[in-house]
């Protein structure tokens, strides 16, 4: 009877120890579930924007009439690019690349507005030479042009790889243009960081050439230069800068409007038609949402 009931006694206990090492894990509320899952939404996209948007080049192509254009250049093809800030989310490889679909478009006339490198890389030797090297790859039938971003002011070498690559550095410079026909078109490049831009060689005479009537393009990086740009009747402005705002949600979100008042990928005032590159790059904020890096293809007709 004694074991008996000493056995019982163990099996009690052993009973109560086991209840007592049971620990219910806490569930989560409707809330922390959501909030998790949200994290780890938001975390794919930024690893989206960082790795495969940054990566996806594209073109877009414009049909841009004018009365001005005369009927020689119907057909006429300019592709620009802009914004590269080699060294941040574009390197060697992405550049073969650019480099390649942009030669597939053959272009008659390259355009690059501004900002080569960006103004945090030091740029190595090595890399130096490859810019010079693909860049010099780049294909136009007539001309390839460019003019300064606000980051090719912080180094030595955007003039020099432009230089060697056959690139005309329009700095506060116009020049003409001929294609098929007596009837030229005005093509003029400006600097947004000189702080008395001379303008009104827009309607200055070229060598005897009157200026007045003809169709012109200009080239400007910072697009807060439209505004005075308007006294002088371009027919077509061509702006960069902005990279549309790295991301766009409902409206681009980055971008600095003290420097670009005119962000959107086309205006129109009075007869100016107004682009504006979303670029090719990233800067401070390497990621791209909804906003992929992109070069612009304008093809010109007469509209009689």
């Amino acid at each position: 009877m004694n074991d008996y009931n000493t056995r019982m006694q163990k099996y009690e206990i052993n009973e109560e120890t086991s209840e007592e090492e049971v620990v219910e894990t806490p569930r989560l509320t409707k809330w922390q579930k959501a909030i998790i899952i949200g994290v780890l939404i938001l975390i794919l996209i930024i690893a989206y924007g960082i790795t495969v948007e940054t990566k996806v080049f594209g073109n877009k192509e414009y049909k841009v009439e004018s009365a001005l254009i005369p009927s020689s250049f119907d057909g006429f093809k300019i592709v620009q690019f802009s914004d590269i800030h080699y060294g941040t989310s574009i390197n060697k490889e992405e550049i073969k690349r650019i480099v390649s679909n942009i030669n597939k478009l053959k272009p008659d006339i390259l355009v690059f507005t501004g900002d080569l490198v960006d103004k945090s890389v030091n740029l190595s030797e090595d890399n130096l030479n490859y810019l010079i090297e693909e860049f010099g790859k780049l294909d136009a039938k007539m001309y390839k042009f460019a003019i300064y971003g606000d980051d090719d002011y912080h180094n030595d070498y955007y003039k020099d790889i432009l230089d060697k690559s056959g690139f005309i550095l329009l700095n506060n410079e116009t020049k003409l243009i001929y294609f098929e026909g007596n009837t030229p078109i005005l093509i003029s490049g400006f600097s947004t960081i000189d702080t008395n831009p001379d303008y009104s060689i827009l309607n200055k005479d070229i060598n005897g050439i009157q200026v007045n009537g003809l169709y012109k393009i200009v080239l400007t990086h910072q697009t807060n230069s439209i505004d005075e740009l308007m006294n002088y009747s371009p027919s077509l402005i061509l702006g960069g800068d902005t990279l549309g705002g790295l991301v766009n949600i409902i409206r681009p979100i980055f971008i600095n409007k003290d420097s670009n008042k005119h962000y959107k990928e086309y205006e129109r005032i009075q007869d100016t038609d107004i682009y504006v590159s979303n670029g090719l790059g990233t800067n401070n904020i390497q990621l791209r949402l909804n906003n992929y890096p992109s070069f612009n293809l304008f093809r010109l007709y007469n509209k009689s």
